[in-house]
């Protein structure tokens, strides 16, 4: 009685219905499903920029660093579609494997003797953090204040 049974229940008529399936798929089949998928796949992109502020997110956010032979870190970026502009930025401190910086973005674009000037800047406000937390914090000079 399982012989005749048209629905095998086994892996392997699983198989052979699949095979006959796409045996059976004409040209127009095969164009028909690769047309709905050329439209589902941007679709379900524009869905989701729309609805998930996260997946947004990572394409809104663009950043580079960028070596123009100054002695800060200059990075080239566009935060959240506010435009185009460059963050640089300093070291004053590390402090368990956290780096601890201070910098300053740019509105636009910066010409290279505007990084350098800005880079100069930078570089005075760090010098003068690093005298404020020395004045703070007794243990980092002796316990002398």
């Amino acid at each position: 009685m399982s012989d005749l049974n048209p629905y095998p229940s086994d892996r392997m008529g699983l198989v052979e219905r699949i095979t006959k399936v796409l045996r059976s798929l004409t040209l127009q089949n095969v164009l028909v499903l690769g047309i709905l998928v050329c439209i589902a796949v941007p679709s379900w992109f524009a869905y989701k920029f729309i609805r998930d502020p996260a997946f947004r997110h990572e394409f809104m956010n663009t950043a580079l660093i960028i070596d123009m032979k100054v002695p800060c870190q200059v990075v080239f970026g566009n935060v959240s579609g506010q435009g185009d502009g460059f963050f640089i930025l300093v070291t004053y401190a590390l402090r368990e494997r956290m780096e601890h910086f201070v910098g300053i973005r740019s509105p636009g674009l910066l010409s290279d003797s505007e990084v350098e000037q800005v880079c100069a800047l930078v570089g005075e406000e760090v010098k003068i953090v690093q005298a404020q937390e020395r004045a703070l914090s007794p243990r980092q000079n002796g316990g002398r204040q």
